[in-house]
């Protein structure tokens, strides 16, 4: 499958969905619901990665389905960091926010170059997570 989703950690306080290759909007939505139960399974906010390191781009109509999964947001997402967005993603994702101003503030999203440097974005806003794993806000190393 070219659409994965998994806790990034073992304190459950990161998901990690990794868009690999040539994917689809359906396996992403896909991914998705897999990503909600897992938020059903804890009681708290989750940051999330997203990961399109080794995408090989967005498949055909990128705002409409962009705008649909932030409909879709699950209450306990958190901050949600981008890793490996290309130029015209970061393009989409800016005419997405100009168009649907609601929504992509909704989204609360940032950008990352690094899944390392999406890590230590989410300790520094979720201490919970850097405690339960050792690490202190941006301490690369113990962040898992």
């Amino acid at each position: 499958m070219s659409v994965t989703i998994e806790w990034d950690n073992d304190n459950h306080t990161i998901v990690r969905m990794e868009m690999v290759g040539s994917w689809t909007w359906d396996e992403a939505y896909a991914g998705a619901e897999r990503g909600y139960t897992m938020l059903e399974s804890v009681g708290y906010e989750v940051g999330v990665i997203m990961d399109f390191s080794r995408s090989a781009g967005l498949p055909p109509g990128a705002l409409a389905n962009a705008r649909r999964m932030i409909q879709r947001r699950h209450p306990r997402t958190g901050l949600t960091v981008f890793v490996g967005a290309n130029t015209l993603f970061i393009s989409l994702w800016n005419v997405f926010a100009k168009v649907y101003t609601l929504f992509a503030q909704k989204q609360n999203s940032v950008f990352a170059p690094t899944v390392e440097e999406a890590r230590r974005m989410l300790a520094q806003r979720y201490p919970r997570v850097a405690q339960e794993s050792g690490a202190q806000p941006g301490d690369e190393a113990g962040v898992v």
